[in-house]
């Protein structure tokens, strides 16, 4: 009975070890799309998906390559609509197109096309414009995480985007990030996501992000975090959110 005993131990070790050694051979293209898949897969692509954030409404149509996206408000008894549809955005109150300089460019693109980039990650960084690269796996709050460096193309006369995720070894769901991206303002943020919920096959998941103190590397950021030595910039909550398949 105790030979038994001991065998059954030795497997079991085996076993584990054969399974983290696999998930140290797993490389950063394999992480991230293992996550793609716990987020949803490829239905996100072909999805509308409506929720709000604090007063503003918004409606983000996805059919393949094809996007349109809204975010709405009522202010003043006035209807406000910003949409960005492939590329193009544009400005509307009470249903009349503003022309551009008439309203602040770098807050619709901060509040629409920035948010609505972010929420579209992990599925959108498979794609030649962006490289992946795996990095040393790292501790945050007493729990390991997979790290995966994502650097976008260099674009001439812009700083160079990166994003750090930060990944639940046995989910793939991503529990923090450390991002400096054009998209979203050019500085460094660090972000914790808390509250997943899944909704018609899709996942999402509300967050809060951190600014640096000082000028710590980014991929720094995390220890920073986790001395309580960033500074709070915001917390985001999803609410009503809804999933159809057109």
């Amino acid at each position: 009975m105790r030979l038994k005993n001991l065998l059954f131990i030795l497997i079991s070790s085996l076993l584990i070890a054969c399974g983290q050694e696999h998930k140290n051979e797993i490389s950063a293209q394999q992480i991230i799309e293992r996550s793609i898949e716990s987020y949803g897969g490829e239905a996100f692509f072909n999805s509308v998906v409506s929720f709000e954030v604090d007063d503003l409404k918004y409606n983000l149509i996805r059919k393949d390559h094809i996007t349109d996206f809204t975010v709405s408000r009522l202010k003043d008894s006035m209807d406000l609509v910003g949409r960005y549809q492939n590329g193009l955005l544009e400005y509307y109150v009470d249903g009349e197109l503003q022309e551009l300089g008439t309203y602040n460019l770098r807050i619709l693109r901060g509040k629409l096309d920035g948010f609505t980039y972010m929420n579209s990650i992990p599925h959108i960084l498979i794609q030649n414009a962006i490289t992946l690269t795996r990095m040393a796996d790292v501790t945050i709050r007493n729990k390991p995480q997979l790290v995966v460096e994502a650097k976008w193309l260099k674009i001439e006369d812009q700083d160079q985007d990166i994003l750090y995720l930060y990944l639940d070894p046995e989910t793939y769901r991503i529990n923090y990030t450390a991002e400096q991206l054009e998209v979203t303002g050019g500085y460094p943020q660090f972000k914790r996501y808390f509250n997943f919920q899944e909704v018609n096959g899709l996942l999402f998941a509300d967050y809060y992000s951190f600014a640096r103190k000082d000028s710590v590397e980014l991929d720094k950021m995390y220890q920073r975090f986790e001395l309580a030595d960033l500074r709070e910039l915001d917390q985001i909550n999803l609410k009503d959110i809804e999933v159809i398949y057109p």
